[in-house]
């Protein structure tokens, strides 16, 4: 089993539209899919050998191969600090958190999974009786203010797992969308094509610069690394397109490439260890009746959905949840020896476009990602080769269509049973002889100086978001480069904006000038000392602030914000 990890950057916008039932905004899906990525090296093997008949059987060894799966590319939030190498997972549906402070940085999360089981389990009476049962229910509550527990909203997470300690880190987080309007365009004339009326529409995309990591499996050992890099065209630099291609949509860089010899999630952390580890479920479950019998006597194990599941009974009709029976043809046990716990699911219709056929794919019925499944087989009953079953499981998935990426699977997620503590994000470096850690000083000291011309300036949103995004774009340029670039992108933003945009007149310490050159100071652009960690922070903390002061309505509501972000630091 060999396993490809890609690292890409969007160079333009990336748009994969979802169908609307109704409505002007088409929004996005929250991934690069797996059949979306298939699609986009598919076009360039045609592109680079075309379909001649001595190609095809080519194509199809590649692209419809069920021993090739292409996973989809997920989105990495800006903050990750690069040492962290780690593939973003949906959040599970057994995540709880606080209903006023969601999240993993604010009141915690915790993991009820245990307790919907029990909950389950448990006849009428004995529900009744936990109700009131004030102990009982604080449990399920959060720890920080009393109030109710919720399901976590969000819908990434980045985990990592500790094998020496019992600690398990993670921060949950959005994908970063943006709306651009747009105004359909018709001859309703015989000479001119003119704007028709009411097409007024909105396309939620993922910004240029976004980070999307993801991976390929092969599971074919006739088929070498170096054999699909040559003939798919996976290299540095490649470039693909992917979703809405029209105008400036659409055009993602691969931009690093690894090689693993096991899953990404094996390498953290091994079956092995999670499966014992995943034992610790029982200590829930010693309190409570349950009509299994005494859960000493059972073993138990997990299956988190990492991608959206395909799966179908025997008369090849959409399944809503994984049985015990499915699970017991795959383990090689009879089907009375395997128990299904609970099941916290749902669904969703996946519908599709084929580009070489230009027709609509057929729609199917998909298990979400992140629907989590307990199941428990007793120990007389289990198979010596139960750990091999499992990691088979593991490694080549679950129903239909896994070469476009789904019926990715984990077996036993840690997060079901370990102690949960946020990972932190602020990132502590020495540059230029002064400490980075929060928001920087000399750009609050700016914003401060400057509040009263940037809340006068007509530096609209669109244009702070646009330095946002050339940073992102550049971030893999880095470097005197990238420096350069940013520093000629503001300047040319001089040259063509209006006299009340970025040349604005700005105090930078004691010399005024227009407000461009004042933020190239700023950001350090001249200055060959200060790296590029620096000016990324300094950026997105201007951004930040800007957004703040050209948002508010009076000067003294800008100083109360800025001097909470002092106090915050």
């Amino acid at each position: 089993m060999k396993w490809l990890l890609l690292d890409g950057i969007a160079e333009t916008s990336i748009a994969l539209p979802q169908r609307a039932e109704a409505g002007n905004i088409y929004e996005s899906l929250p991934e690069i899919p797996g059949t979306a990525i298939r699609g986009a090296f598919a076009s360039l093997f045609i592109s680079n050998k075309g379909l001649a008949e001595d190609i095809e059987p080519d194509f199809i060894r590649w692209f419809e191969n069920p021993k090739v799966r292409f996973g989809p590319l997920r989105p990495l939030p800006d903050d990750l600090p690069p040492e962290i190498q780690a593939i973003p997972f949906p959040v599970p549906r057994s995540a709880r958190s606080c209903k006023y402070d969601t999240g993993f940085s604010k009141h915690g999360v915790k993991d009820s999974l245990a307790y919907v089981t029990i909950m389950k389990w448990k006849t009428k009476e004995e529900n009744n009786a936990d109700k009131n049962n004030k102990e009982d229910s604080a449990d399920h509550k959060c720890q920080c203010c009393g109030a109710p527990m919720e399901p976590l909203d969000s819908k990434w997470m980045i985990s990592c797992w500790n094998p020496g300690t019992n600690e398990f880190v993670a921060f949950d987080y959005d994908p970063e969308f943006r709306l651009n309007t747009h105004v359909g365009i018709g001859a309703v004339s015989e000479d001119a094509d003119l704007s028709e009326e009411g097409r007024l529409f909105s396309i939620q995309h993922f910004p240029a610069g976004t980070r999307f990591c993801g991976w390929i499996a092969i599971d074919d050992d006739s088929i070498k690394i170096e054999e699909i890099k040559e003939e798919i065209k996976i290299e540095k630099e490649t470039v693909l397109r992917i979703g809405r291609r029209k105008r400036s949509y659409g055009a993602m860089k691969i931009v690093g490439i690894s090689e693993l010899s096991e899953t990404p999630w094996e390498k953290c952390l091994s079956l092995e260890e999670r499966f014992s580890r995943f034992d610790k479920i029982k200590d829930k479950f010693n309190d409570s009746k349950l009509k299994i019998g005494d859960p000493n006597d059972h073993q138990f194990f997990s299956i988190t959905c990492l991608t959206d599941l395909i799966l179908l009974d025997n008369f090849l009709r959409p399944c809503r949840s994984i049985t015990s029976h499915q699970i017991a043809k795959y383990l090689n046990l009879p089907e009375n020896k395997i128990i299904a716990l609970t099941s916290l699911t749902g669904t969703r219709l996946i519908i599709g476009w084929n580009t070489a056929h230009r027709l609509p794919k057929e729609n199917d019925v998909a298990i979400t990602a992140g629907s989590v499944f307990l199941f428990a087989i007793k120990k007389d009953s289990c198979p010596t080769k139960l750990i091999e079953n499992l990691k088979s499981l593991e490694n080549n998935g679950l129903g239909w269509r896994r070469s476009e990426g789904f019926g990715q699977v984990l077996i036993c997620d840690p997060f079901h049973v370990e102690k949960m503590d946020k990972l932190p994000l602020e990132k502590s470096k020495e540059s230029s002889g002064e400490q980075i850690q929060g928001f920087n000083p000399e750009v609050y000291e700016f914003l401060k100086r400057n509040s009263e011309n940037l809340h006068k300036t007509k530096l609209s949103k669109t244009q702070i978001n646009g330095l946002r995004e050339r940073v992102r774009l550049y971030s893999r340029i880095q470097g005197k480069d990238g420096k350069e670039r940013l520093k000629k992108y503001l300047e040319d933003a001089k040259a063509r904006s209006k006299p009340d945009c970025w040349n604005k007149e700005a105090n930078w310490h004691k010399e005024k000038e227009s407000l461009a050159f004042a933020l190239i100071k700023l950001f350090g652009l001249e200055d060959d000392n200060t790296d590029w960690d620096t000016v990324n922070q300094r950026v997105r903390d201007f951004a930040k602030g800007d957004l703040i002061i050209i948002t508010s309505e009076k000067p003294l509501k800008i100083k109360i914000v800025l001097d909470r972000m002092e106090g915050s630091k």
